[in-house]
């Protein structure tokens, strides 16, 4: 990874500028010296990459044989991130909501929905995501909003 990339995955996950400044006071360097590897396209150590991480609390890669993580969809998904787990839980919490005044079944609602009744459960309990298809047959079947299932709105 080159430290131009690490920088702005820094800032797509953090959502906050990260400086060069930020990089030398980490790496115990000039942000000088900084500048110059990122105007020369330098790699990333992975050591650079592992102090990185845990000064910002994200995860941006993971060793191939490290049993505590598996990645989902090659994406660069923070495993940590308990806001985005509570988030995918409230809209669990709506589905619920909805599944019980209608009185269906897991398996009842993944049929209607057009998917699997292990997509259905995994979403319903936060561990995967809506994708476009399934949440508008979702708020076609049952009236609600877009933003009252995601937001609560």
């Amino acid at each position: 990874m080159l430290f131009s990339e690490l920088k702005n995955t820094l800032q797509n996950l953090k959502n906050r500028k990260i400086t060069n400044e930020y990089f030398a006071n980490l790496y115990g360097t000039s942000p000088q010296n900084i500048s110059k590897r990122v105007k020369n396209e330098s790699e990333v150590t992975v050591k650079e990459l592992e102090i990185a991480q845990k000064d910002s609390g994200v995860l941006i890669y993971i060793k191939a044989n490290d049993p505590n993580y598996k990645i989902i969809n090659n994406s660069l998904e923070r495993k940590n991130d308990l806001e985005i787990h509570n988030k995918l839980s409230k809209i669990g919490q709506r589905l619920n909501t909805i599944q019980e005044k209608h009185e269906y079944l897991d398996k009842d609602m993944a049929k209607l929905l057009k998917i699997s009744e292990a997509d259905y459960s995994e979403i319903k309990s936060g561990i995967k995501e809506f994708d476009i298809n399934t949440l508008t047959r979702f708020k076609q079947l049952f009236f609600v909003s877009i933003d009252w299932l995601l937001f609560d709105e």
